[in-house]
């Protein structure tokens, strides 16, 4: 399959879903996940252009790195099999299982996994380790973790822009964090005076500075707010515990949700309407990320 045939694919602008009013707040979902089945939301965001980029500039093959159920690994592995560019993966932990379906997923495309111990890792391409999977395939292209980069900050802004386009009558548009890079990228695009109020699937207080260091100097973030307290105890934490709300907020809105990202926003969204952050008649637009898989993912 080409560029463009893949492009085919993916179902683009994703509509807009106006679910009517919650506690006297309006609340809208732009459904990013409908992108496609497995290159969904804001992983094709942040990988378009640095896959247009590897196949315009003749690289070999793609090196990224992830955790072993990372959403970024799958949408990846799925990209890459699709444009028929060779992948290796640099997975964080030499004791991770790798009949889970992420890795079973890359592993029966007939791609490389490297896994690698987490001090490794956490040191990136400062690591011996990995330094000699990047010095054996030279002429591979590298996406960091999470696939955010300048290249994928402009996929994202276009996220921005296009929802702008698409309607114009919200207040506060909402996302969730990971690594900061759909942030990042939401507040280079087009919102005016809307405000981009982002609820992390981490614990921390690194986000800002995080945020700040992916965004060029010209760009304030002025108009971020920050809802931290929805976490469910960090990353992966809190799953068994959001199951059930998943399944409830599916069977009332028809709207499936992820246990990592979206269910944890929604959750926090849903509290902070009932507690009186958002003002009454005020409008919401969920910027719906994707990384369903993770719902099959997390019952294994």
């Amino acid at each position: 399959m080409n560029w463009e045939d893949l492009c085919k694919l993916i179902q683009v602008p994703t509509p807009i879903l106006d679910l009517g009013e919650i506690h006297g707040v309006r609340v809208k979902v732009k459904r990013d996940d409908l992108t496609h089945p497995e290159i969904s939301g804001n992983k094709w965001r942040k990988l378009k252009y640095n896959l247009k980029y590897c196949l315009e500039n003749g690289y070999s093959g793609i090196i990224s790195f992830g955790g072993a159920f990372s959403n970024h690994v799958y949408s990846l592995s799925s990209a890459c099999f699709l444009l028929k560019i060779p992948l290796i993966v640099i997975i964080r932990g030499e004791e991770v299982n790798e009949n889970n379906s992420t890795l079973k997923y890359l592993l029966n495309r007939g791609q490389t996994m490297v896994k690698v111990n987490r001090s490794s890792y956490k040191l990136k391409l400062q690591s011996d380790e990995i330094k000699a999977v990047i010095d054996q395939n030279q002429a591979f292209y590298i996406i960091p973790e999470g696939g955010t980069n300048d290249l994928a900050l402009e996929g994202v802004k276009e996220v921005g822009d296009e929802i702008v386009s698409q309607d114009t009558k919200f207040d506060h548009l909402l996302c969730s964090l990971g690594t900061g890079g759909t942030a990042a990228g939401l507040l280079q695009s087009n919102l005016g005076n809307k405000k981009l109020v982002i609820y992390p699937a981490l614990r921390g207080d690194w986000m800002v500075t995080e945020i700040k260091k992916l965004l060029p100097k010209y760009v304030s973030v002025d108009k971020l707010m920050i809802r931290d307290q929805y976490h469910f105890g960090g990353y992966a934490k809190g799953i068994q515990q959001l199951l059930p709300f998943i399944e409830e907020i599916k069977a009332k809105y028809q709207l499936p949700l992820d246990p990592i990202y979206t269910s944890k926003m929604w959750y926090g969204m849903l509290e902070d309407i009932k507690n009186g952050f958002y003002p009454k008649g005020s409008t919401l637009m969920f910027y719906h990320s994707g990384g369903l898989q993770g719902v099959n993912v997390n019952k294994e």
